[in-house]
Order: structure tokens, then sequence, then C-alpha cells
């Protein structure tokens, strides 16, 4: 064979191999497939990683906004318990106590009972109505008891008036709850400008009694703390209506001195103002009426 055939042999043969060579990657030797599934494989695990981070990443985030939810929702929960303990602790320092119900004065009896407690959760319960109600028909009852009815007697009122003032008056009068007073055994003072009077019923009580201050907007309101030192100068400075029904008796009944006497503590002047002189009987007792009205 010559140089030329075998040389021309040699380059076909070369030729083959590497055609060879470059489809060997796409047959299905035992070899490619490894190495394509170890391709295929790392791939997968690449984007196993991926979707993991982005997983995490997206339940951090809602984590954050869960927490951030929370914490928002705590702090609001948060506020509202420090403005009702501040609402609180401003309502413990005010003097005064105000019932919100039409009927002022049975809620001040009620509460001088129960307490303010009682009586916020029968407000939030939307249940003072009924309780009002049965209240007064419970003590429609007792006013019909044998006893009850030898004060009021004493007191010249009329079971009568008072079952009425019970069954359909929409307020409490001085006399109805001077009876819920002599019924439940409680002593109260009642206070309305310059004037009071007291209801002592109670034998096992302090010297300290319940108070009511009829304010100036004309509202029944408890005095929460009351003292010795108050009600001895209420007692002192005020003039005392000894009967509610008719705190005033007729002007012939008075004298001068008596009068003046009244005037003093009503804070009534007893001179005239632009004359100088001493207002007599008849125009004292004028405008201690206008304090009645």
């Amino acid at each position: 064979m010559s140089y030329t055939n075998a040389s021309s042999n040699e380059n076909k043969k070369q030729l083959y191999e590497n055609i060879y060579n470059n489809l060997k990657e796409y047959m299905f030797y035992p070899e490619v497939i490894k190495n394509n599934m170890a391709f295929v494989f790392e791939e997968q695990t690449i984007r196993s990683v991926k979707d993991d981070r982005h997983t995490k990443d997206d339940r951090h985030t809602k984590d954050d906004r869960h927490t951030k939810d929370d914490r928002h929702t705590k702090d609001a929960i948060h506020k509202k318990e420090v403005e009702k303990e501040k609402e609180q602790v401003e309502e413990k320092e005010t003097p005064f106590f105000i019932p919100q119900e039409r009927d002022k004065l049975f809620w001040c009896f009620y509460i001088f009972i129960h307490g303010e407690y009682e009586y916020k959760i029968a407000k939030n319960n939307s249940n003072t109505f009924s309780i009002e109600k049965k209240w007064k028909l419970d003590t429609l009852a007792k006013v019909k008891e044998q006893h009850v009815i030898d004060f009021l007697k004493s007191i010249k009122v009329k079971s009568a008036e008072i079952e009425d003032e019970l069954m359909n008056k929409e307020r409490l009068s001085l006399k109805g709850l001077q009876v819920f007073s002599f019924i439940y055994k409680l002593s109260i003072m009642y206070i309305s400008g310059r004037k009071y009077c007291e209801f002592l019923y109670n034998n096992h009580s302090a010297t300290i009694p319940f108070v009511i201050v009829n304010t100036e907007n004309k509202q029944d309101s408890i005095l929460r703390k009351p003292d010795e030192n108050y009600v001895n100068n209420i007692r002192d400075t005020y003039w005392k209506m000894d009967n509610v029904n008719k705190p005033l008796k007729s002007a012939s009944s008075y004298s001068l001195s008596e009068l003046q006497d009244i005037c003093n503590k009503m804070g009534i002047s007893l001179e005239n103002n632009e004359t100088k002189k001493k207002k007599t009987i008849k125009v004292l007792y004028q405008e201690l009426l206008s304090h009645f009205v």
C-alpha cells in the first residue's frame, strides 16, 4: 500500500472520530445519562434552594406583617386601657357624681345602697330602666305595710300621693326620697342652694349622712366624700327645711326676726340696695318664695 493511501485512510479515521465525539454527548450512553442526570439534579437543587429562600422570605414578610398588626392591636388596646384608667382616676378625683338617668334623685339613692360600680354595670348593660321600675314597684308594696302608713301620717303625706308618684311620675320628689329613706333605713342630707333637709333614719350609721347636692343647673348629684366639718357647716350656716312638702309657712306665721334669720342663712340681703332701709316682712317673704319656684 502506498504512502498516499495510508495517509488518506488516516485522515478519514480522524474525521470519523471527530464526528463521533461531537455526537457522543447526545447518545444514550450510561456515562452521558449519568452526567445529564447530575446536571438536572444540580439545577433542581439550585431551584429548590431558591424557592425555599423565597418561601422563607415570604413567610418572614408575612410574619413581620402579622407581628406589626398584632403590635398595633396591642398598642390600641393598651391605649384604650390607659385612657379608661385615666378617666376612672379623673372621675374619682371629681367631688361630685351625677347619674345620667332622668330620675337622678332615685339613682342617687340606689347608688347609696349598691355603690357606683353596680350602677355602672347596670348602665353598661342598658338595664337601668328595668331596675328602676322594679325598685319602685317593690317599694310600692312596702308603702302598704302598717308601719309605713303610720309614718306617712306622722309627716302628713297621703299614701295615695306616694303610690301615684311611684307608679306614674318620671321623677322622685323630696317626699318620695324621705319615704325611701325611712323604708330602707338610710340617713340622707339634701342640699339645694342655701337650704337643706335631712332624713335621718339609720340609727346604726355614723354621724355623717349621705349627701345629695342639687347643682346650679338643677341636677341632683352625689357628694362623694362628705366629712363631719362639711356636714356641720351646712347645719350651722344653711336654712333647714323641716317640712319638705311645705317648706315655708304663711307669711303671718313668722316674726320679722325669724324671717331675717331665714334670709341671712339663704343669702338674701336684709336691706334695700337703693334706699339702704331694712326690708319689710312682706318683701322678705316674697324674696324667700322666689327660691322655692
